[in-house]
């Protein structure tokens, strides 16, 4: 974060993102499940392989946290089937900064 970046934050606000960072953890993953509805994974998705960081609740992390929105249960909007069968996943931990804070919001 630059420095700009962290005048905007209070010391509260930089605990609670130290405290949610402190839950990133590297994870490898598979390649797509064959369970995956028809035309998907969709043409913009990446084969899942090497390092990758996603956000999750628990330290370490369990098998809960890497359930699609599919496999929780939620209803799947029209057009999003693709989407709903995949977890959002980041190739650096830093990608995930802007998500964190925003959640606090």
């Amino acid at each position: 974060m630059s420095g700009a970046d962290d005048e905007e934050l209070d010391e509260a606000d930089l605990e609670a993102l130290e405290a949610l960072e402190a839950l990133l953890a590297p994870v490898d993953l598979p390649k797509f499940p064959e369970t995956m509805p028809a035309d998907c994974p969709l043409d913009s998705a990446l084969d899942a392989h090497g390092e990758v960081y996603r956000i999750v609740k628990t330290d370490p992390p369990a098998a809960e946290d890497f359930l699609t929105f599919f496999e929780l249960g939620n209803d799947i909007p029209p057009g999003r089937e693709c989407e709903c069968h995949g977890l959002s996943l980041f190739r650096d931990s830093s990608e995930q900064r802007p998500m964190l804070i925003n959640s606090r919001t």
